[in-house]
């Protein structure tokens, strides 16, 4: 009698637990108000001092059989409870073993809708700014300050089973003081993979510049933690010449350009965040060069160049620089000295060597003028 009696009491639970798994795998189920206060002491002890705040939770198993939490009306602030970022919906997917262990262990993490104001101040300075309480002054987290913040976070016990960040739906509002022009991105994805300490970021957006092509950036992070050096790598599709120019002091000689730029920067910094040599690729569409407001433009049907660049001595390395247009086809290499202070380049000087030039201003000479190993 009690070992039919045990019997029955194992299969009803049987039962009961696989109907609890149908069930989270057919629909979400909102966690009680008692059971998410719970959860989110849990998480923000996890991921102090920064706190994490939520309007509901709702569980469900993934394909895998994983628990997946989902997360509504996301702030997170920092320990004066200044708002950070803000998100739509943050989805997380844990360990199943660790949670009947009574760990919480986060393996993905996905969200949707995050608004990132960045600003560059005068002197050159990127950062995050954080949404203020009304009536105080915004306040702005330097770029290194926010990947030490992130790294602190990963290195959490919690996160050593942490795989995979997803981020849809981006907003970026990036305020430039340096060249007084704001850009707005709607609708940027990036995503962090994370294969035991190594790090990779990758993140690319569209960029309406009011000219005829929409504009594309990619852009590439590789780190590992406990280390403070890291590569970068930005790939950019019909930028606008002036666009780039105001972006990397080293290529402010752009800004005579109108024209469209593709092409890939390269870089990094040390363990010491001194910046290592940056390398561009760089290959310009039609367009026109006018050094000055009082100078006439001269159009060109296209141009490249391939350099590089050292912080260091400041000088930047032109391994070749070619021109085409109507009028004149130029190749040549050399290298330029360039005087950066505060974000801004104040002045070039240095030596081109011309390897071939022809040239024909406006189809004026029976033959093209041809010219090789020049120096100017």
């Amino acid at each position: 009698m009690v070992l039919a009696l045990i019997i029955t009491l194992i299969a009803t639970s049987v039962v009961l637990m696989i109907a609890a798994v149908v069930m989270l795998k057919q629909r979400d189920v909102d966690l009680p108000d008692q059971l998410r206060t719970r959860l989110l002491a849990d998480v923000n002890a996890m991921t102090a001092p920064l706190q994490i705040t939520t309007d509901r939770v709702s569980l469900t198993l993934s394909d895998e059989y994983q628990p997946v939490l989902t997360l509504q009306s996301v702030k997170v602030a920092d320990q004066n409870a200044t708002q950070i970022v803000a998100v739509d919906y943050a989805v997380t997917e844990a360990s199943l073993a660790a949670l009947f262990l009574g760990e919480l262990k986060l393996q993905r993490l996905s969200v949707e809708g995050v608004q990132v104001p960045i600003s560059r101040s005068e002197t050159g300075q990127v950062g995050l700014v954080l949404q203020p309480d009304v009536g105080t002054d915004a306040e702005t987290v330097g770029a290194f300050d926010v990947a030490k913040t992130l790294e602190t976070v990963l290195t959490l016990p919690e996160l050593d089973k942490f795989k995979t960040l997803e981020i849809f739906g981006i907003t970026i509002e990036y305020d430039d003081a340096l060249t007084n022009k704001t850009y707005v991105v709607d609708g940027a994805r990036a995503t962090l993979d994370r294969t035991g300490d190594a790090l990779q970021v990758f993140s690319d957006f569209a960029l309406i510049t009011g000219g005829a092509n929409v504009a594309t950036v990619e852009m590439t992070y590789a780190t590992t933690l406990g280390q403070a050096a890291g590569d970068y790598g930005v790939s950019i599709d019909q930028l606008p010449a002036q666009v780039v120019a105001g972006q990397a002091p080293f290529l402010s000689w752009l800004a005579a350009l109108d024209a469209p730029i593709s092409g890939s920067i390269r870089g990094g910094w040390d363990d010491n965040f001194a910046i290592t040599p940056t390398s561009a690729t760089l290959e310009i569409g039609s367009g026109r060069v006018k050094p000055t407001e009082g100078t006439r433009p001269v159009v060109f049907d296209g141009a490249k160049a391939y350099l590089t660049y050292d912080p260091a001595t400041q000088m930047m390395v032109l391994d070749q620089v070619r021109v085409d247009s109507r009028d004149l086809q130029l190749s040549a290499s050399g290298y330029l000295k360039a005087t950066i202070s505060e974000g801004v380049a104040e002045d070039f000087e240095g030596h081109i060597d011309i390897v071939d030039l022809a040239a024909n201003p406006l189809g004026s000479l029976i033959e093209p003028f041809k010219s090789q190993n020049g120096h100017v």
